[in-house]
């Protein structure tokens, strides 16, 4: 990254009237927090060009894309589903390094990769997100099935948890050295926290850099839960109105800071590594 100290003022002017809650939920591992966020919460040129340069520089590993259910809308340029043009960049920056014989032999082909979209939770939709399904048969359509034999969709996960065990698994099947996060900024750390977790009770994650392609920026709202991408990640859990459903402190004592602490996260249900471990095994 060119600044990190810009990209760490971006996180803390997102956090804005949260900061100091989230610095009393974090205490001694506030630092260690914003480091990590400075890079899975980057403005998404910055994630791409991190991405690009690391295939340049080594073609041949094996890398998973990986499309979560959230959406982060329209993005920059006017397209109207960033999680989908996200992951079609990464798979861009990867095919230009592309060797043919990597499709036809993808599970484990030096310098191969494939596309996963992520999450199974029925009635996402009218929260503006997409299931997995629909994510890989969108992607299909805008690429012309370029990458259709290399693309899948996970329709078994139902929570973050469940999300990063299968992930995980496919990681490991498929050899990978490197995955790509394609999830909107009020998501994308908590999100590869949790997969990083599984990846390393599977031992992926010591041969296995991770990036991201994080669309959105924090002062944007969300239309579909009505509410700014900081406040989903800093702010207090909120009641989607008329249903069970939560959004808020994505990064903040009742969830990321939660799970990542080993003396309780055991019995939740998305286990994460904590900020410090995450900044070990970064892209």
């Amino acid at each position: 990254m060119a600044d990190i100290g810009l990209a760490k003022r971006r996180v803390l002017q997102g956090m804005g009237p949260y900061r100091t809650e989230m610095e009393r939920a974090w205490g001694d591992d506030f630092s260690d927090l914003v480091d990590y966020l400075a890079v899975a919460t980057a403005p998404f040129d910055d994630g791409l060009e991190r991405l690009q340069r690391d295939v340049r520089q080594f073609p041949n590993q094996r890398t998973v894309v990986i499309g979560d259910e959230y959406s982060a809308g329209i993005d920059p340029t006017g397209r109207d589903n960033s999680i989908l043009f996200a992951a079609i960049d990464a798979a861009n920056a990867l095919a230009r390094e592309w060797k043919p014989r990597a499709l036809r032999n993808f599970r484990q082909e030096p310098g191969s990769f494939s596309v996963v979209f992520s999450g199974a939770v029925r009635g996402v939709e009218q929260f503006g997100e997409f299931t997995g399904s629909v994510l890989m048969r969108q992607f299909n359509e805008l690429t012309g099935g370029a990458f259709a034999p290399v693309v899948f969709a996970d329709e078994m996960s139902v929570n973050t948890g469940d999300q990063a065990w299968i992930l995980a698994a496919l990681l490991k099947v498929r050899a990978a050295d490197r995955v790509v996060i394609c999830t909107p900024i009020e998501h994308s750390a908590r999100f590869g926290a949790t997969v990083a977790y599984a990846m390393s009770k599977l031992d992926v994650s010591e041969s296995c850099s991770m990036f991201f392609l994080a669309p959105g920026t924090w002062d944007e709202v969300d239309e579909g839960k009505g509410i700014s991408r900081a406040a989903q990640a800093f702010g207090p859990l909120v009641q989607a109105e008329g249903q069970s459903k939560k959004f808020g402190d994505e990064y903040g004592a009742s969830r990321y800071w939660k799970e990542q602490n080993p003396t309780l996260n055991q019995g939740l249900s998305c286990p994460a590594l904590s900020p410090k471990e995450m900044l070990k095994i970064l892209g």
